[in-house]
């Protein structure tokens, strides 16, 4: 989220449209193709880690369903990243605000009616924790192409591999500070 916003409030900064639009289908791209790798590492991993877990033989389908849900939420989450940083770039906080009020009303109203559904209560949790992720998407999307009309996912328009390098290359190095802050805060408990 970082790095596409800097991009993008760099661009609003030069007033330049068409380099907005760009960095975010660049933004757009690179995080539909880190979801969809996550996606398939997990699919990869899930299929030994669950199986050799301590999981009771009748609970094991319960445990495989719980976790494709779970593949499901963090794809939503990743691809969302660029609509985060269009939110953010454009300073408008209102629509953020009141879309991770809406999640949060949500999944407290799941942590409350677990109490009251008959059946799998894991399952029945694992499918709401999806759904809310799906339907945040949605939401970010939403407000994207609608309160943004300027900026359209159009897969073609980001500006080839130089734009891409760019932007992988600031990530990978506020990744970097990130995990040396951490390291640096959380390595003496360690």
């Amino acid at each position: 989220t970082v790095s596409s916003q800097r991009y993008m409030s760099v661009a609003m900064g030069e007033k330049n449209d068409d380099k907005i639009n760009s960095i975010y289908n660049t933004s757009f791209l690179l995080h539909l193709a880190l979801g969809l790798l996550v996606v398939i590492a997990f699919e990869i991993i899930g299929l030994f880690a669950i199986d050799s877990l301590n999981i009771l033989p009748e609970r094991l389908w319960c445990a495989k369903v719980i976790y494709q849900f779970l593949i499901l939420s963090t794809f939503t989450k990743i691809i969302a990243v660029p609509f985060d940083a269009l939110i953010n770039a454009k300073e408008d906080m209102l629509p953020f605000s009141i879309i991770g009020l809406i999640d949060s009303v949500l999944m407290l109203s799941v942590a409350f009616s677990i109490a009251y559904i008959p059946g799998d209560k894991l399952i029945y949790y694992g499918i709401c924790v999806a759904f809310i992720s799906v339907l945040t998407f949605f939401m970010k999307y939403g407000w994207c192409r609608y309160a943004y009309k300027d900026c359209r996912i159009k897969l073609y328009e980001h500006k080839g591999n130089f734009q891409i390098k760019e932007m992988i290359g600031f990530a990978g190095w506020n990744l970097f500070g990130g995990l040396a802050i951490m390291g640096r805060n959380q390595g003496v408990a360690v």
